[in-house]
């Protein structure tokens, strides 16, 4: 487990399992098909905007929190895409659909932030997209 790999399965992982550290990451796409994201501060890749969930905090309410402090971008939350397994933490994904733009307000964690193809997002949350990619494009497409 130490080598920050991810894992993929077709069923949830026992509870004990688990993380204890939460986190939630959004997939939002853009018109021209690019997806939302982060470049963190003093690395040099692109990953999916999210973070934790504080406590009390709804899965959904933390996408729309994290999502909004990353990117500046309001997003009704939709579907969720799934569980992305870490060592070092739990992360569920939800589909968001951006309703607003605004200037990001969690700067101090984040080197950039913009629409990028999916080829420039990091091999791991990257590979774990690739899993249901016609899926995830699918729902572009649905109402809501």
């Amino acid at each position: 487990l130490a080598t920050g790999d991810v894992f993929y399965s077709e069923h949830p992982f026992e509870p004990g399992l688990l993380s204890p550290y939460e986190r939630v990451a959004i997939v939002a796409f853009e018109p021209d098909g690019h997806l939302w994201a982060v470049r963190p501060r003093g690395k040099d890749f692109w990953a999916l905007p999210g973070g934790h969930v504080n406590r009390g905090e709804s899965r959904a309410d933390a996408a729309m929190r994290e999502m909004g402090e990353e990117t500046g971008v309001t997003i009704r939350v939709g579907r969720l895409l799934g569980v992305l397994f870490r060592p070092w933490s739990t992360s569920w994904v939800y589909f968001g659909r951006p309703t607003a733009y605004g200037p990001p307000t969690s700067i101090e964690e984040i080197d950039a932030v913009m629409p990028v193809p999916i080829e420039s997002i990091n091999p791991a949350e990257r590979a774990w997209l690739a899993k249901g990619w016609e899926w995830i494009l699918s729902l572009r497409g649905e109402a809501g």
